[in-house]
C-alpha cells in the first residue's frame, strides 16, 4: 500500500496489459493504469472503508509501442505526484494539501484548482466537470498537461480544443462555444488567484452558429396532448400546466418546496441563479393554474419538494433532466411532437402577449428588460410585426389609399 495525505492510501499503480514493458505487449487493445484508492471517511454499509477503483488512460493514441510505453511511465509518475504531493482524492475530485499556488503550476493542475474553487450553480458545475474531463484527456494527448501556466498561450488552448473535436463523436460550433465558455470561467478564477495575468479565452473568438426558430406545439395538437396526458400520465400533465403558466425555468421549479408556496396570495418563491448574484423573487400563480397548485399542495408536507420522484411531493430534489427525459419518452417519441418541454415557456410568453405588454410578460418571466421576450420567448413577435407592415396604409401619392388602378395606357 502507498501512504497518502489525510490518512488515505492506495494500492500500487498497475498497468493493463501486465506485460506492457515487454516487446510482445499487445497494441491492439486499450492500455490503462489502475489502482484502488481508500479514504477513511468513505465507508460501506458494514462500516468498512470502501475502496474506489481508479482507471487512468491517455496513452492509447500512440501507435508505436515505445511511445505508448514512455507515455504510460509519464502518466504513472504524474498520478503519483498528484496523490502524494498534491493530496489528490479521486473520490471527491479535490486536492487537499497546501499546494503552492503560483504561475509554475501545470495546466491540468491549475484547471483542477480552478474547478475546486469556482463558485457557480450546482448544475453549471456538473457541466464544467464534464468539459474539464475531456479537456484534461486532450491535454494529456497533446502533451500540454504539465506545461507551466506562465507558458500557456492561446495556441495551447486551441490544441486542446482541436483534440476534443477529434475525441467527441458529435462536435459542432455550438459545442466549441460551450467548451470555450466554461474554460473561460476557469481561467477567470485563475486570474483572480493571480496564477495567470490574463485570460487567453477572451481573445478566442466564438464560432458563428445558426439561430434556429424555436419549435413550439401546434395549436391543433394542444387539446389532444392534454387529453392524452390526463389519461396516461396525470402527474406529468399537472407539471405541464404549472410550468406553462409559471414563467419560471424548469431548474427553478424543481427546487420549489411546499413552504415556498403562498396559496392565499397566489404566489410562490424561487431563487434566480443568473449572473454573479443570486436573488429570491415571488412569482404569480394565475387563477387558471391555481387548481393544479392546490392539488399538489394538498399532498405535500411543508419541507417537501413539490416535484420529487414520479413528479409527486417528496424529500428528494430531482434534476431538471428527469423532466426533459419524461417529456421525450412520453410525448416526443410516442406522439411524434417535435417541440421540447422548455418550449412551453416560449408558448406561454407568446400567448400572454395577447393580454399583456412586452414589459409585463418580461416581469412574469423575471427578466429585467423586454429583449428576451421580443427576441427569444415571443415566437410570434415577427409575425405580429410583419402583419403591421402588411396593413400599413401609406400610399405612394400621399393620399388615402384606394384600390390599385390597372396599369393600362402607360406611356414610356
Amino acid at each position: 500500500m502507498v501512504s497518502l495525505p489525510n490518512g488515505c492510501y492506495c494500492t500500487e499503480l498497475k498497468v493493463n496489459p501486465s506485460n506492457w514493458k515487454e516487446p510482445e505487449a499487445p497494441m491492439d487493445q486499450d492500455w490503462f493504469i489502475w489502482y484502488r484508492f481508500y479514504d477513511p471517511a468513505v465507508l460501506d454499509d458494514d462500516g468498512k472503508i470502501k475502496p474506489k477503483l481508479v482507471p487512468v488512460k491517455g496513452m492509447n493514441h500512440f501507435k508505436k509501442i515505445s511511445e505508448r510505453r514512455d507515455f504510460t511511465k509519464r502518466l504513472i509518475k504524474e498520478e503519483l505526484y498528484q496523490l502524494e504531493k498534491e493530496g489528490y482524492n479521486p473520490i471527491t475530485g479535490c486536492h487537499s494539501t497546501g499546494t503552492e499556488i503560483n504561475e509554475n503550476m501545470g495546466f491540468c493542475q491549475a484547471l483542477d484548482y480552478a474547478f475546486d474553487h469556482i463558485s457557480v450553480e450546482h448544475l453549471t458545475k456538473l457541466d464544467i466537470k464534464s468539459v474539464l474531463k475531456y479537456c484534461k484527456d486532450a491535454a494529456e494527448k497533446m502533451r500540454v498537461a504539465t506545461i507551466p501556466m506562465k507558458q500557456i498561450k492561446r495556441k495551447h488552448i486551441l490544441l486542446v480544443l482541436e483534440q476534443c473535436k477529434k475525441d467527441k463523436a458529435k462536435w459542432s460550433d455550438n459545442l466549441f462555444n460551450h467548451y470555450r465558455k466554461y474554460l473561460s470561467l476557469l481561467f477567470a478564477n485563475l486570474v483572480e488567484a493571480e496564477i495567470v495575468d490574463t485570460n487567453p479565452l477572451r481573445d478566442l473568438a466564438k464560432k458563428k452558429t445558426l439561430k434556429r426558430i424555436r419549435q413550439t406545439i401546434d395549436d391543433q395538437d394542444r387539446q389532444p396532448l392534454d387529453e392524452y396526458l390526463l389519461e396516461n400520465y396525470p402527474t406529468l400533465r399537472r407539471f405541464v400546466h404549472i410550468y406553462y403558466h409559471s414563467g419560471a425555468r424548469i431548474a427553478e421549479l424543481v427546487c420549489v418546496r411546499a413552504f415556498d408556496v403562498d396559496l392565499k396570495r397566489q404566489r410562490y418563491k424561487v431563487t434566480l441563479k443568473k449572473g454573479k448574484q443570486y436573488r429570491e423573487v415571488w412569482k404569480i400563480i394565475k387563477d387558471i393554474a391555481l387548481p393544479f397548485w392546490e392539488d399538489i399542495m394538498s399532498q405535500a408536507s411543508p419541507a417537501d419538494y413539490l416535484f420529487s420522484e414520479f413528479l409527486k411531493p417528496g424529500v428528494r430534489r430531482i434534476p431538471p433532466k428527469h423532466l426533459t427525459k419524461r417529456w421525450r419518452m412520453h410525448v416526443k417519441e410516442k406522439l411524434g411532437i417535435e417541440a421540447d418541454l422548455s418550449s412551453l415557456k416560449h408558448l406561454n410568453a407568446t400567448d400572454m402577449r395577447a393580454f399583456l405588454s412586452a414589459q409585463e410578460v418580461a416581469e412574469l418571466n423575471s427578466h429585467t428588460t423586454t429583449a428576451m421576450v421580443v427576441n427569444i420567448y415571443d415566437v410570434k413577435n415577427d409575425y405580429r410585426e410583419n402583419d403591421k407592415i402588411k396593413r400599413a396604409n401609406n400610399s405612394f401619392t400621399g393620399q388615402p389609399a384606394v384600390d390599385a388602378l390597372p396599369l393600362t395606357g402607360c406611356v414610356e
